[in-house]
């Protein structure tokens, strides 16, 4: 049988010749302080397939060639690089697995940086920095349009499993293959003669090197170097953070960007990836300072790179499950008995789409329901009857999106009007669209699987069988994890500002503040989630700069929770 998951023995795609931007000779000789010059011969392996983390390497003289390794062990190239390119994508940044390995064609000599070197580069060459930065860029889009990387995901379509594996990689920006086994094909006698079945469905192939069967989105987290934090060598404090940020949405995003760029030890933790609920806009048009508009994909991936540039790091696949004061600092309890230790800490948490209390049970296996419409689900609606339930900005965008590839959209909606609770531009897109039908004054009163499609039940008229259903309706916060500790409103949403606060995103434990949507009165719009991170980190300043004065025991008593 024929490996679907690999190409040729040698396979030289065009992409392997694709233009790299190299360093000029100024740029070489002020790099050459900060690494070490290395020969190397001719095979020599400098990245290995599935290596765990990966030094900077700048070609000075020979040729290095960029590959990853197929399932049967195949190499496939897709970049050659000669003197004044360099190896890397945003990956080594980030601290995650490499995407890519690395050779040596022709014998020469390299300039070899490790992490540390690299994060001084940045602090005193920001000229160069920002070009390799540029490069690696440029870099990690090719490697994700044209899906070139190891990883390969093999499952059926409609799996919940190979749903959420698919969402978490391309959340992370992790480039995959997908091969639907439900279809006969290669991919179907893979799964067959791995003897899979719908408990070990997704299979995810590793660079080559290791199969996982149906990870759980911490184990992929682990495995891809998502959950690594950096140790370092100070004594008692080793392990303590000036700042813990929980929750990678726009506002968290924000406050480590201010935080670590002011030299906070700043660390962010989130559960599945960048972005919050801002990740699953398909376009964000009235974001100040981009015209033309930009995903809230693209929005997470710029914010996460841009703090990782100062240093932030990031804990990705791990949920937080309490906060306890620990001295005059906190504790938190992570997943699988980890822990971090912070004197400030950002609640971030946001919020998430809600199902209207609709019972979803009867449908099949919920892959027909959305509560995000990123390229993914554009992509599993190609063709298909859409109904999305809501009428604000999300909404709007998701019907604008989705009608592309979507034979026809349904905008669901409550109320008698979209004006009140969309823009205006929106407004005039959706109503305009020959491909999007509005129906307002609609009430749904149940949902029921009917020969494969999902048959919609209105209150007040007839039904709708669509083939996928988004939910984009209002929003409830991620903040179960708080109740029985910091003050939350009646909603569950959390309480800032009030009594004998200083800042307006205080909660009522000293040193605790919350930003962004889980924020009680925030305006639940990205730029204003983004402000308030910002703002919030000033004031972690002034706290931080009297912490040795903060009467922990009183202010805990001072301010009870509700």
């Amino acid at each position: 049988m024929e490996d679907p998951l690999s190409g040729d023995a040698e396979d030289r795609s065009p992409s392997r010749k694709s233009e790299e931007i190299h360093l000029t000779p100024d740029m070489l000789q002020r790099l050459t302080v900060h690494g070490s010059l290395e020969p190397v011969s001719r095979n020599a392996v400098l990245i290995p397939g599935h290596a765990a983390s990966a030094d900077l390497f700048v070609v000075i003289g020979g040729r290095l060639e960029l590959f990853h390794t197929r399932s049967n062990g195949i190499n496939r190239s897709y970049g050659e690089l000669g003197p004044g390119a360099f190896t890397g994508e945003l990956d080594m940044l980030n601290k995650r697995r490499p995407l890519s390995s690395c050779r040596v064609t022709v014998a020469g000599t390299i300039l070899r940086l490790t992490s540390s070197q690299f994060q001084r580069v940045m602090d005193l060459e920001p000229e160069i920095a920002d070009f390799i930065l540029r490069g690696w860029i440029a870099r990690k889009e090719k490697i994700l349009e044209a899906r070139q990387a190891g990883l390969v995901v093999v499952g059926p379509r409609y799996c919940p499993n190979t749903k959420r594996v698919q969402s978490f990689l391309s959340g992370n920006a992790c480039p995959y293959q997908y091969n639907d086994c439900s279809i006969a094909g290669d991919a179907q006698l893979l799964a067959e003669s791995l003897e899979a079945d719908s408990s070990t469905f997704p299979l995810v192939f590793l660079n080559g090197a290791k199969l996982l069967k149906n990870p759980s989105n911490p184990e992929l987290a682990e495995e891809l170097g998502l959950a690594v934090v950096e140790t370092r060598d100070a004594g008692g404090d080793a392990d303590l953070f000036d700042l813990a940020i929980i929750g990678a949405g726009p506002s968290g995003l924000a406050a480590a960007v201010y935080g670590a760029s002011e030299g906070l030890r700043t660390i962010m933790v989130e559960c599945n990836a960048p972005g919050g609920q801002a990740a699953t806009s398909s376009k964000i048009e009235n974001y100040l300072g981009f015209p033309t508009g930009l995903s809230g994909h693209e929005l997470a991936v710029r914010a996460e790179t841009q703090a990782r540039k100062f240093g932030a790091e990031m804990l990705v696949g791990q949920s937080v499950q309490g906060i306890v004061p620990d001295g005059n600092h906190y504790l938190l309890d992570l997943e699988a008995n980890r822990k971090i230790r912070a004197r400030s800490v950002v609640i971030a948490t946001g919020a998430r789409y809600r199902s209207t209390g609709l019972d979803l049970s009867r449908l099949i296996d919920g892959t027909r329901v959305h509560f995000a419409a990123t390229h993914l689900e554009a992509s599993r609606c190609k063709g298909n009857i859409v109904a999305i339930l809501g009428g604000g900005n999300s909404a709007g965008q998701a019907a604008m999106h989705l009608s592309r590839n979507a034979e026809h959209v349904y905008l669901v909606v409550r109320g008698s009007s979209i004006n009140t609770s969309m823009s205006e531009y929106l407004v005039r897109r959706v109503v305009g669209n020959a491909r999007v039908t509005l129906l307002t004054d609609t009430a749904i009163s149940g949902v029921r699987p009917e020969d494969g499609h999902i048959a919609l039940e209105f209150a007040d008229r007839g039904g709708l069988l669509v083939d996928d259903l988004f939910f984009m309706i209002g929003a409830v916060p991620n903040t179960d994890w708080l109740r029985g500790s910091i003050a939350l409103d009646t909603s569950g949403f959390v309480c800032t500002g009030g009594g004998n606060q200083s800042s307006r995103f205080a909660t009522s434990w000293p040193g605790v503040f919350a930003v962004g949507d889980v924020r009680s009165g925030s305006s639940k719009r990205v730029a204003s989630a983004v402000g308030e991170g910002a703002v919030a980190v000033s004031e972690i300043h002034s706290y931080l700069a009297a912490l040795e004065e903060v009467d922990f025991d009183h202010s805990l008593e001072a301010n009870s929770k509700v």
